[in-house]
């Protein structure tokens, strides 16, 4: 019994094509994947996370002032953009505030504002941003107490939290 085995080429073989499209598909995924991440890096990573982390407690020390202080904020949404305002800081401020969106993971997102104030009333309208969620902070320029929160765009709806 002597029989013999034909020998075929690689590409007449249909487990040839598969393992082809094996290697061809890791090899497009992994060029991919190193595409994309040199071109839109992540900004979520800080170069300070330990002193920021050491500020934490600041902040909501800040927070709770101005909780304590009756200081509020409310955005409205409006046809011309996001309406920014700050109630209980009484009838004699008249300094400016700053206000700051911070995109969650992209750096160029971010925003920074600022907000006049006239006889105790604070507001401005606010334009130019994106749809999505955002961290807000509100706080005078001694940053005696600051108002925190998280803030969702989409559409013509818009959500505020208080931290």
């Amino acid at each position: 019994m002597n029989e013999t085995m034909k020998q075929t080429h690689w590409y007449q073989s249909p487990i040839g094509w598969f393992i082809f499209f094996v290697i061809l598909a890791t090899i497009t995924s992994g060029v991919l994947m190193i595409t994309i991440s040199s071109i839109d890096p992540d900004d979520i990573v800080v170069d300070d996370y330990y002193k920021q982390g050491l500020a934490i407690n600041q902040s909501k020390a800040r927070n709770t002032r101005a909780h304590r202080l009756g200081i509020k904020a409310g955005f409205i949404h409006t046809t011309k953009g996001v309406r920014v305002s700050v109630t209980g800081l009484g009838e004699t401020h008249n300094v400016p505030l700053r206000l700051y969106l911070q995109h969650p993971t992209r750096r160029r997102h971010d925003r920074q504002f600022r907000i006049p104030c006239r006889k105790g009333s604070c507001g401005t309208v606010i334009t130019g941003i994106r749809n999505g969620r955002y961290y807000y902070a509100i706080e005078p320029s001694d940053r005696h107490w600051r108002l925190s929160g998280r803030l969702h765009l989409k559409g013509a709806s818009l959500q505020a939290t208080r931290d």
